[in-house]
């Protein structure tokens, strides 16, 4: 994940009274105390449990270009140099088209990305390709800016 987009994570959580462990490992938990492996015990009945996103390790093998071992591809989600082979999901390393960084690895940029079947299908039919704006998704307070993805 980007630096600046997981300080804003921890910024927005922090301000919302969650308290954040970075670097932490759970031990074990319990319907109103989770155990650290540090052994520090934390009375909580919520607990958010965030897990990393890796390609599958098949990804590895693969001779192709790579992007901290995702599969490069274009904002069309393909891989360049290889004809009618797509990349998309954790395997995929897919540039922003307004801004050329890449998307993270994030359920928002994954559901924007779900378009890559109709890709293909215009490919089929030799329509050209054109970037795609998307609206803003927003749920409660929760939301992000719209933009091209």
């Amino acid at each position: 994940m980007q630096e600046k987009l997981a300080q804003k994570g921890y910024r927005y959580l922090s301000k919302s009274g969650a308290t954040v462990r970075l670097n932490t490992t759970l031990l074990s938990a319990s319907s109103g105390e989770v155990v650290l492996t540090t052994k520090e015990r934390v009375q909580s009945r919520t607990i958010i449990v965030t897990a990393g996103v890796a390609p599958n390790p098949v990804v590895a093998d693969l001779p192709v270009a790579k992007d901290r071992g995702r599969l490069k591809a274009d904002e069309f989600c393909r891989v360049p140099g290889l004809k009618r082979v797509y990349a998309v999901g954790d395997n995929a390393s897919i540039p922003n088209c307004k801004t050329g960084i890449t998307c993270p690895p994030t359920f928002i940029y994954a559901l924007r990305r779900a378009h890559a079947p109709g890709i293909i299908s215009w490919r089929r039919s030799g329509e050209e390709l054109r970037a795609r704006t998307r609206s803003a998704i927003s749920a409660k307070s929760h939301s992000l800016e719209a933009g091209t993805v």
